[in-house]
């Protein structure tokens, strides 16, 4: 199915910081663009202006009538491949429909939840219909819930240390990100507009995933979890918060590499920890398994480097962009701290897991894989991220500047 449909949904402001009115583009702020984006020159939409100038209009215009103005003809519209022209309501919207518009997402489920081996599998469709996947993630049965629900119990020893973050962080990701990075919505409005876009797109994405996996929380197995926060309505797996926290960690890292700012490995280690603690956050308070957890970081990273990379038309490193294949079945009872990333992320084998649940998978023989087929160049998508480089190369901080 295409995601194309769900451009719509509106409302869901992510666990970005991007809350606002229900509308077809949250996180658009309506004190900048007015309720429907409409704003005049200089002061907001109301009835009084408009009264105004129809009054003035009636007083100037004497003889009432419209007539074209000698024989100039008016200017075109501007190229439909430059955005700049736009507000940011209509902006936006152009934006997220080219992005969710190559996507392709098949569930494969089973009749009882409780069977492992539910799957999704994520798509990018060319624009002669050809699909070519760049994830497969398979859900697990109610054995490898069970084995983890000691960690969930363990985890709420943690309450008190992460009470604050555990808070913060259920409106907000985003800062712990920009704290690490120095954006700016000032200096860099239009990697903002991008983090917007991006982070609209993975919500969209990861709740239509959690939908079709229907997978219980923690204190659904056991009432002596005892949540510290409400217990969400959505499926458990993937965790939001891990999927949001490593598509977060996944951009900023290649925003800060962009940028040449300073020593980018030291830079993504940061961000791989931050996204680490987020997610481990959720096991904390008790509404997530690590399992969730784990899913969520491969969903994160896989949905990241598609963006970027339909954004800049393969412009990031084409070994990011491949096909990969997440097995959570074979995840057990093992943890997800900074060391059970660091080797799922490696295609090894997490500490108490059952194998490596996160592999590459080869195409077969005579077609093209996505790692190898170079995306088209989408002029929208394009514009913005030209846009981004600029103001990430240009607005950073140097050992000059003191």
């Amino acid at each position: 199915m295409s995601l194309a449909a769900y451009v719509g949904h509106g409302g869901h402001g992510g666990h970005g910081g991007f809350s606002g009115p229900a509308s077809p583009l949250s996180g658009t702020n309506p004190a900048q663009i007015g309720e429907f984006g409409y704003n005049f020159a200089s002061a907001p939409h109301s009835p009084m202006l408009s009264n105004a100038l129809r009054v003035a209009r009636g007083a100037i215009i004497r003889d009432g009538r419209t007539e074209v103005d000698g024989d100039k003809f008016p200017t075109a519209e501007p190229n439909s491949s430059s955005l700049e022209h736009l507000d940011m309501y209509p902006r936006s919207a152009v934006v997220d429909w080219e992005l969710l518009s190559g996507l392709d997402l098949a569930t494969h489920l089973n009749a009882d939840p409780d069977q492992e081996g539910d799957r999704v599998i994520l798509s990018h469709r060319t624009t002669d219909g050809t699909t070519m996947p760049f994830l497969e993630l398979i859900a697990p049965g109610r054995d490898v819930f069970a084995k983890q629900l000691v960690h969930v119990g363990d985890a709420a020893g943690e309450r008190e240390e992460r009470f604050d973050e555990i808070n913060i962080q259920l409106a907000d990701l985003l800062s712990f990100y920009t704290g690490l990075t120095f954006i700016h919505p000032a200096r860099q409005p239009h990697v903002m507009e991008f983090v917007r876009s991006a982070l609209r797109f993975c919500v969209l994405v990861e709740f239509r995933i959690k939908h079709a996996f229907t997978r219980p929380r923690p204190v659904a197995f056991s009432s002596s979890v005892m949540p510290i926060i409400q217990t969400p309505s959505h499926s458990t797996l993937p965790s939001g918060h891990a999927t949001e926290a490593f598509f977060l960690a996944t951009l900023f890292k290649h925003f800060y590499s962009t940028s040449g700012a300073g020593d980018a490995d030291k830079h993504a280690g940061f961000c791989n920890e931050m996204a680490v603690r987020i997610a481990h956050n959720r096991t904390v308070a008790g509404v997530h398994f690590p399992v969730d957890s784990a899913a969520g970081a491969v969903l994160g990273t896989a949905l990241a480097n598609y963006v970027l990379a339909r954004f800049s038309a393969n412009g990031t490193d084409e070994s990011q962009l491949k096909n990969q294949k997440c097995d959570t079945r074979k995840y057990g009872g093992a943890r997800f701290d900074y060391a059970d990333y660091v080797e799922l992320a490696a295609q090894r084998q997490p500490l108490d897991s059952c194998g490596p649940i996160l592999s590459d998978v080869q195409p077969a023989e005579g077609v093209t894989g996505i790692a190898e087929h170079p995306l088209a160049l989408n002029p929208q998508l394009n514009w913005l991220w030209g846009k981004c480089v600029t103001e990430l190369q240009h607005s950073q901080y140097t050992e000059d500047d003191g």
